[in-house]
Parts: C-alpha cells; sequence; structure tokens
C-alpha cells in the first residue's frame, strides 16, 4: 500500500492543506477561507472537512496516510500537541488540536509552530538549503521568525523562541490579544497595515481606495492597500514604507 503524508498550515486568513507523497511530491493542494471569527472549534472542524474531502477526492484512503503535520500560530506545546494561544484567533485558548484529530483519525498528528513549519521547508527544501544558521521572517496576518543555529531548530523553554511579533515596540502603543501593548505585530503585518491605514483616514487623509470601497471601511484589506501602492497612492505608500522601517 502506497503510503503519503498531509501537511496543514492554519493562518489567520486561509487554511492551505496538501496530500504528499514519502518524497514530498506534491500530488494535491488547496486553500480554504479560516473563518477564525467563528470559532476554534468552527476552524477545528473545517481543518477536519478539508482532510475528508482531500482523501475523497484523490481516493486515498485513511489507513495509506503515514501521519499529519500541522502548523500553528502562537503559543503551543508541541509534545503535547496542545495550542496554547493564538492572538489573531478569537477564543483560541488551550485547545488540544492533536486530540481533536485523532477523534476523528487514526493516522499519527503532530502540530508546532506555523513559522517554523514553514522554516524547516525552506532549510531542507527552500531558500535555505544547505545553511547551518539562518532566520525565516514571515509576513501574514501577523509576524513572526523560525532561526536555525549551527544546524538546530531554536525552540526555547517555552517552545516560542522566535516569536518577535510580540517583541514590545511601544510601550504606550495598540493593545494586543496578548495581553501586552505596543507589540511589533500590531504594526507589522496585514493587521497592522489596515489598522496604519484606516488610523490616517480618520485623521482626514484622502486616498483612492475611498472611491473602491466607500463608507464601508472595514472591507479594506492589506491586499487593497498592495494595490493601490501599485498604483502610486500617496496615502498607501506612506503606509508601506512606515510599515517597512518599523520592521
Amino acid at each position: 500500500m502506497r503510503k503519503y503524508i498531509i501537511g496543514i498550515d492554519l493562518g489567520g486568513t486561509n487554511i492551505k492543506s496538501s496530500i504528499f507523497t514519502l518524497e514530498f511530491q506534491k500530488i494535491h493542494e488547496r486553500s480554504n477561507p479560516t473563518e477564525a471569527a467563528k470559532g476554534p472549534f468552527h476552524v477545528l472542524n473545517r481543518m477536519v472537512d478539508i482532510i475528508q474531502e482531500m482523501l475523497t477526492y484523490e481516493g486515498i484512503q485513511p489507513a495509506s496516510i503515514l501521519c499529519m503535520g500541522m502548523g500553528i500560530p502562537g503559543l503551543l506545546d508541541p509534545e503535547q500537541g496542545l495550542s496554547i494561544f493564538s492572538p489573531n484567533f478569537p477564543g483560541w485558548d488551550n485547545i488540544h488540536v492533536v486530540n481533536y484529530m485523532k477523534n476523528h483519525f487514526e493516522f499519527p498528528v503532530y502540530i508546532d509552530n506555523d513559522v517554523r513549519v514553514n522554516l524547516y521547508g525552506e532549510w531542507q527544501f527552500g531558500a535555505g538549503t544547505d545553511y547551518k544558521n539562518l532566520i525565516l521572517i514571515t509576513l501574514g496576518t501577523g509576524l513572526g521568525s523560525g532561526i536555525v543555529n549551527e544546524g538546530k531548530v531554536l525552540y526555547g523553554t517555552t517552545s516560542s523562541a522566535g516569536e518577535i511579533g510580540h517583541m514590545n515596540m511601544y510601550r504606550e502603543g495598540r493593545p494586543c490579544r496578548c495581553g501586552s501593548s505596543g507589540c511589533l505585530g500590531r504594526y507589522v503585518s496585514a493587521v497592522g497595515i489596515v489598522k496604519t491605514f484606516t488610523d490616517k483616514l480618520e485623521e482626514g487623509r484622502s486616498s483612492m481606495i475611498l472611491e473602491w470601497v466607500g463608507e464601508d471601511w472595514t472591507t479594506i484589506t492589506a491586499r487593497i492597500i498592495s494595490e493601490a501602492y501599485d498604483l502610486g497612492d500617496s496615502l498607501a505608500i506612506e503606509v508601506m514604507h512606515e510599515t517597512g522601517k518599523i520592521l
């Protein structure tokens, strides 16, 4: 019986899922909206449904899956399979991801921080191949990094080494769901870019984006700001440059 591996990347915006052969040849890939605002168990159930849909589509039996690896954002305990806290996921506290998946699948399931999973991929197969020391920085809904030092991935005492998104940059800065304020990720991230942009709109600044979204500023996204930047919008350019300087 041929064996396969499943990989899941849980992002604040999308769930990216793939099936691989044991030689890491990708045979199936998809991306689905995370819908994080609907709560942790909605997200967990979405992942279960996505996995089952992929297996059905490819005609693969669960018994053919050697294991599944999942990249989960935020603070976690990889050995226990426990996601302790994820700031971009409302209500996501002490969620035992591995146990939840075990209720639905018999194959082994492993979790790690989503950025470290990304780091492992680049280290083994991408830009970091053959390097003993490297740092990967991810810019998405939030901000994170992963570190390889002398051929070893750094985890730290609480498995949170590299969580630069929660470095305090401004003592009286923007509140963060981690409980602190002024965290770097509140400024350098998709969420941070939108916040910076809308703050400037509230100050009376103008932008072509207002012609696109009208009065509904909640539809403004980092992608829209990026598109306006490419079109030469002065406010979008200012926000992008400010964000880059902070990083």
